[in-house]
């Protein structure tokens, strides 16, 4: 099959794919974003920041998200053998997580913005950073690699003081943004190797293509921003409703923290704790990339008839991908590869709350089927003892034993 042509995803990208609440924030985010004067790689409107730096996240895969396309839309002979399966299961799921970390890294930096001004305004208040610090987001700064003179994208965030007669920055503090949690310490050592990058000189890029490069001068101390989500999980219960000749599946709402949290962690350094968990951001992530496979789906099916005749061209681009890893779990052994694989096919066909829970009876990832759901509703568990992890029930209760497996 002949790979699609090139596909513009960002006019079509749109907030109203995310969740409600989680667009809200999104939105204010990027609204204090723009009256703060934040600069920007692209056009300064919230949604205009929205659909580029999803459509540049997702773009740097688009090549390998249509070969995966390509790949999947195969007769399931072409996965026979164990060897065969495990290597085909192994290139979805490097094609699937280099775009679903894309997106979600991309979520937690724009989220990000919200609480990094209001940092950034009390520290100006209190006269701890210059008054005409301006904050410079993404690809607008870019530095020479660690080894050469490359120029490539540093921190997420930088904070500098800039002049149109001189050139020459200041760099007073950077931030960098984590859509999974992970050690402060591992933040620390990014922060510091991103300084080092930024010390001697930058390239700056703003909204109207002009690049400017400055030699850098640091404060004394300059700030290191970390940025991380929240530990919270989703709800694990759920509901249908009717929707036409079908059942739509229905989970209830996430429940965000109250508010991000700023934490001094010495004069220079700060964490910074958003509303947002990894598992919001990590479900978000994966319902865009299920709406970039349709999208390709519509083009890839446009002129010819798609394997699965009772399927729009959108859900059957969604479904050659599903297929694909079912066929290649029908022949993996290696228990742990296994294992992956299930917990794969059941996020892309029930989404990240129910698909990475769903557990058999002795507590390893099993399969899910819409028949599990409905007497999970009936009973808290199936009848061969399958349950949701994270889901209390009264049966679950009675002894059903707690996974240990992640």
């Amino acid at each position: 099959m002949r790979s699609p042509k090139r596909i513009d995803f960002s006019s079509a990208l749109t907030m109203r794919m995310l969740e409600p609440h989680l667009r809200k924030d999104l939105l204010q985010a990027l609204g204090k974003a723009v009256e703060a004067d934040a600069v920007f790689p692209c056009r300064m409107t919230p949604l205009e920041i929205f659909r580029s730096t999803l459509s540049e996240a997702i773009g740097k895969h688009a090549e390998r998200m249509k070969n995966l396309l390509k790949d999947c839309d195969a007769p399931d002979s072409e996965y026979s053998g164990t060897a065969r399966a495990e290597d085909y299961y192994w290139a979805i799921r490097f094609a699937v997580s280099r775009v679903v970390t894309a997106i979600q890294g991309s979520l937690a930096e724009l989220l990000a913005m919200g609480p990094i001004v209001q940092l950034a305004g009390e520290l100006k208040t209190a006269r701890r950073i210059p008054g005409a610090t301006q904050i410079w987001v993404g690809d607008s700064i870019m530095a020479p690699k660690s080894s050469g003179t490359t120029l490539a994208k540093a921190a997420d965030v930088h904070l500098l003081v800039t002049s149109s007669t001189r050139e020459r920055a200041i760099l007073v503090g950077i931030a960098e943004v984590k859509s999974y949690l992970c050690s402060q310490k591992k933040v620390t050592k990014q922060l510091g190797n991103h300084i080092s990058r930024v010390s001697r000189t930058i390239v700056t890029q703003s909204s109207d293509g002009k690049h400017v490069r400055y030699s850098v001068r640091m404060v004394d101390k300059p700030l290191k921003i970390s940025v991380i989500p929240s530990s919270w999980r989703l709800s694990r219960h759920f509901r249908f409703r009717a929707g036409g000749n079908r059942r739509v599946l229905i989970v209830n709402p996430p429940r965000p923290a109250a508010s991000a949290i700023a934490i001094e962690n010495g004069p220079d350094a700060w964490k910074i704790v958003l509303r947002w968990s990894h598992e919001a951001l990590a479900d978000a992530a994966f319902e865009i990339f299920l709406w970039c496979l349709g999208r390709l789906g519509e083009e890839v099916y446009r002129n010819r008839p798609s394997p699965w005749l009772d399927m729009s061209p959108a859900e059957a681009g969604q479904n050659s991908v599903k297929m694909a890893l079912y066929y290649s779990i029908l022949h993996i052994s290696e228990p742990t590869t296994l294992a992956q694989a299930i917990k794969l096919y059941n996020v892309l066909g029930y989404g990240f709350a129910l698909g990475s829970n769903f557990r058999g009876s002795d507590g390893r990832p099993a399969m899910l089927w819409p028949e599990d759901l409905d007497e999970i509703l009936s009973n808290g568990i199936t009848r061969e003892g399958s349950y949701i992890d994270g889901m209390l029930t009264n049966k679950r209760l009675q002894g059903t034993p707690a996974s240990g497996y992640r």
